[in-house]
């Protein structure tokens, strides 16, 4: 077992394996893990047996999990051995981070992968009595950002699909001068959602700048977006209990722990997201 800050994180006991068949041999196949809530209960565990206790809490989203060898191969490569997920590990963390992993690619061609934030809608939105509710049009929306990856935006094919893709150098920030081009300029009380763009690169590469590829829109061959990571851009929370989450896992707030003068005298005045 392995505990990471208030988290717990713990490997899959027996393994998960599998024999595969029936598959074409030399067509490529993805192979994909996800363990799936079975119903809407809790359970209990008493005088030696499980039972229901209740409703469970509300579901998260169950997540695709890549092969750790690559999630996509041959299937001949797929039934010549067995597929064990051993290096899965489960956790209660609910910000754990969620990289993606690309598959379908043409192995020798070059991709640029790009993340843009884009405004969901029109509204403005408020935080009030425990939730959100809209509140009236929202501000003009400002151009959003192409993101290139840390690593650099364009690669191989191959390259991408061997590693899971993270944009977890990616700042926010509400400065609408800011040029860093790996900072992603919101606007306070808006929702907004990530959404990860892909594009078969031509063999001859213009640049816009040193990090960002001059990007034909002709050339796009995915817009990678998921409902369930949309968010409200706000400046501060208004959820003590997520405000004291960040202060405890910021080294630089040792004048904010709890115990400390002005951690009592601190309050928020805005929304949890």
């Amino acid at each position: 077992m392995l505990y990471h800050k208030a988290y717990i994180i713990k490997k899959i006991f027996p393994k998960i394996e599998y024999k595969l068949f029936g598959m074409k041999p030399d067509e490529p196949y993805a192979v994909m893990l996800r363990i799936e809530r079975v119903d809407e209960m809790r359970y209990k565990f008493s005088a030696g047996e499980w039972s229901t206790n209740g409703k469970g809490e509300l579901q998260t989203p169950s997540r695709s999990i890549p092969h750790h060898d690559g999630a996509v191969d041959t299937g001949r490569a797929w039934m010549s051995k067995t597929v064990s997920f051993d290096r899965v590990k489960v956790t209660n963390n609910q910000l754990d981070n969620d990289p993606f992993h690309l598959f379908g690619m043409k192995p020798d061609e070059p991709y640029a992968v790009m993340l843009r934030i884009e405004r969901v809608d029109e509204l403005r939105y408020k935080f009030s009595a425990g939730e959100w509710s809209t509140n009236g049009k929202g501000e003009l929306q400002t151009p959003s950002r192409s993101i290139p990856h840390h690593d650099g935006a364009v690669d191989t094919g191959r390259a991408w699909m061997s590693k899971t893709v993270s944009f977890d150098r990616v700042k926010v920030t509400n400065n609408q001068l800011d040029n860093d081009p790996f900072h992603v300029i919101l606007q306070s009380m808006h929702k907004y959602i990530p959404v990860l763009y892909i594009y078969h690169m031509p063999n001859s590469i213009m640049w816009m700048d040193q990090n960002t590829p001059a990007l034909d829109p002709s050339c796009l061959v995915a817009a990678v977006r998921f409902d369930f990571t949309e968010f409200i851009a706000v400046t501060a929370y208004q959820n003590n209990e997520v405000t004291q989450l960040k202060i405890s896992h910021n080294p630089f707030a040792k004048g904010f722990r709890e115990g400390s003068e002005r951690d009592r005298k601190r309050t928020s005045t805005s929304p949890i997201y």
